[in-house]
């Protein structure tokens, strides 16, 4: 007993201190805790994802239309839109920036025009556009 007439409180656990008790957590009860917040989580942005996920990816922000594909300039001699040929044989109307396979496509497709030599590496960049590098071919002749 103190000089107040209390009696000192004591830090051993599970005893009183200044009126609280104070509860003691083991170490596997928290990685428990942790990991199923953890898990809930995860299956949070999994089911939210599968239900509002294509609402998100099908807008037209995400779209690639032909004129957010931007090419290097070409020479002087080449005097058709290169790019504008390329869109529309290479049917790269309809594209978004979330497929996996676009920069290979748009790729392939220039890669086919007559007067690229070498398409030296297509980028996305978001929220809808495409760059791409390109090497023209060297006129030899004019007709």
């Amino acid at each position: 007993m103190g000089i107040s007439g209390r009696s000192r409180a004591t830090t051993s656990v599970g005893k009183s201190v200044s009126g609280f008790t104070e509860r003691a957590f083991s170490l596997p009860a928290v990685a428990l805790f942790f990991a199923v917040l953890f898990v809930l989580l995860v299956a949070g942005i999994v089911i939210g994802w599968q239900r509002w996920g294509r609402s998100v990816v099908t807008r037209p922000i995400y779209r690639i239309a032909g004129e957010n594909i931007h090419v290097t300039p070409t020479p002087p001699w080449i005097r058709s839109d290169v790019r504008a040929e390329v869109v529309r044989d290479g049917a790269l109307n309809d594209l978004s920036i979330f497929d996996k396979d676009v920069t290979i496509r748009v790729y392939q497709a220039f890669e086919l025009h007559p007067w690229i030599a070498k398409v030296k590496r297509v980028s996305k960049h978001p929220p809808a556009r495409l760059d791409v590098d390109l090497q023209s071919r060297q006129a030899v002749a004019w007709v």
